[in-house]
């Protein structure tokens, strides 16, 4: 077994979480603590969207605040998650060794690699998909939304979409975040956009799948959040132990949430979170 990471499990607010994941970017960056695979949900249910994305275009917020979902924005890139029916990720590797000599792409494949996994431990026939154009999505069509389109490296079963994930990189570490969907929850979604959202959820239907529908029951979040620290142990031939936050990661999450900016600020603005960090910040990729 090689090296020791630290796992984190898990509730909490929507701002809170976004916080904790940008704080424990931080923290393994600057050596404070190994590297870590946080497993959490979310209380009160709520939307996040991609850190460059309007919230009042993709979105309609006042059918989020009717359905009584809170909107906030993540620190990673890509497109509006629902996290009512799912259990979310968050992985934070220094850009030392190993983890300095692989790309972006790179990267995300190995993450996923270890959820796959994970999720095989359950009888899940997960496929990480090779190089691809985005396939799913067309123009008007569900194009803010993470599950309305599959691209490279992401995990699938029978060709559709079961994790959606993004990542950022800063000069000290990566943060790979994502959304593993245990329920299907895509009319509620697609409700949640502009117009009546019925060709979204056409969309979602042909390109989202959920681990409810692949096990014929509803799975037990502890139950797959276990599998997946396996897959990880067992990918990456590391030992995983339970902890806790650092205090530094605690004070620095508390002030982001906060101040953590709203859905429809763009990061245009410079209201981008990590320039708590006092760093500057490389071009961010979603998956």
């Amino acid at each position: 077994m090689g090296e020791t990471w630290r796992l984190i499990r898990g509730t909490g607010r929507p701002a809170e979480n976004m916080a904790l994941d940008l704080a424990m970017t931080w923290g393994v960056g600057e050596g404070r603590v190994p590297p870590t695979l946080r497993l959490y949900r979310w209380d009160p249910p709520a939307v996040s969207v991609g850190y460059a994305q309007r919230g009042a275009v993709a979105l309609d917020l006042e059918a989020c605040a009717r359905a009584g979902l809170a909107v906030v924005r993540r620190p990673t890139g890509g497109r509006a998650v629902l996290h009512a029916g799912d259990l979310s990720y968050a992985v934070a590797v220094p850009r030392r060794g190993v983890w300095a000599r692989l790309g972006v792409a790179a990267t995300c494949r190995r993450i996923h690699e270890g959820v796959g996994a994970g999720l095989s431990r359950l009888g899940v026939r997960a496929e990480v998909v090779g190089p691809r154009p985005p396939q799913g999505v067309r123009r008007g069509d569900g194009a803010a939304l993470c599950f309305a389109a599959v691209s490279s490296h992401e995990i699938t079963v029978a060709g559709r979409k079961l994790v959606g994930s993004a990542q950022r990189r800063v000069p000290g570490a990566i943060l790979q975040h994502g959304s593993i969907a245990l329920a299907a929850e895509r009319a509620r979604l697609a409700a949640l956009l502009p117009g009546d959202g019925g060709t979204a959820l056409r969309v979602l239907e042909e390109t989202m799948v959920s681990l409810a529908e692949i096990l014929g029951r509803p799975p037990d979040p502890e139950a797959v959040g276990a599998a997946v620290s396996r897959g990880f142990a067992e990918t990456f031939g590391i030992r995983l132990t339970e902890a806790s936050w650092h205090p530094a990661e605690r004070a620095l999450a508390a002030r982001l949430e906060g101040e953590w900016p709203a859905a429809d600020d763009p990061f245009g603005s410079g209201a981008d979170p990590f320039r708590y960090l006092s760093v500057p910040v490389d071009t961010p990729w979603c998956v």
